[in-house]
């Protein structure tokens, strides 16, 4: 069963800040050793074709395989799933993050594409202490930014954040590879803009593997 709380100001406005992606800066991916080229449509992660009356409609996204040895030296011989022209980063101490840069705040549309952008590290990642966290400011029952817990399991927390008219994803899962215990994630920061979009970063997660 989902489970939704409601914010506080402060975290009200923080994560306000977060469903829209206006602390999104660090989502932006920087040049690293990636081994596509990028070009400006890829980099947004999604191609348009016309459909119809010259409406246009997005087309498939081009997922390929990426080296993540450049994130770090615990992912040499590594290789995970991402949009074509996607870059692999460092992410935090010795995490590796795939990231295809989105479109703009500005240009954004509901329930549109908020654009690729994935991390793994070794471990798991604390995931009461997580939901503890996103809970904090739930006092202020006023608040106008809703928070539902989709999922909530031993190794997976999934939840929705809402505010005004912008619907969120977001998720953070433990897995097993090679008998070695991982955490995937996608950039909670800004969440996925649809379903879609979702389900792409959880299968993404499967990808994980050492050649």
């Amino acid at each position: 069963m989902s489970k939704t709380t409601k914010f506080g100001f402060g975290s009200a406005l923080l994560f306000s800040m977060i469903s829209l992606g206006l602390v999104a800066c660090d989502s932006a991916p920087k040049d690293s050793g990636s081994d596509t080229k990028t070009t400006a449509a890829d980099d947004q992660g999604t191609k348009t074709g016309k459909t119809g009356a010259g409406k246009e409609a997005p087309k498939a996204i081009e997922m390929v395989e990426h080296d993540l040895s450049s994130a770090h030296e615990v992912w040499k011989g590594w290789v995970a799933s991402g949009p074509k022209g996607a870059k692999v980063l460092a992410d935090g101490v010795k995490g590796a993050r795939i990231a295809a840069k989105g479109p703009n705040i500005l240009d954004r549309k509901k329930g549109g594409d908020n654009g690729f952008d994935l991390a793994f590290e070794p471990g798991k990642n604390d995931l009461k202490t997580l939901k503890t966290n996103l809970e904090k400011g739930a006092a202020n029952p006023e608040a106008k930014l809703k928070l539902t817990f989709v999922k909530e399991e031993a190794g997976m927390l999934e939840w929705t954040a809402e505010v005004a008219d912008t619907k969120t994803y977001s998720f953070v899962m433990h897995m097993q590879v090679d008998g070695k215990d991982y955490t995937c994630k996608n950039n909670y920061m800004v969440g996925a803009g649809n379903e879609a979009e979702h389900q792409r970063h959880l299968e993404a997660c499967k990808t994980l593997k050492k050649k």
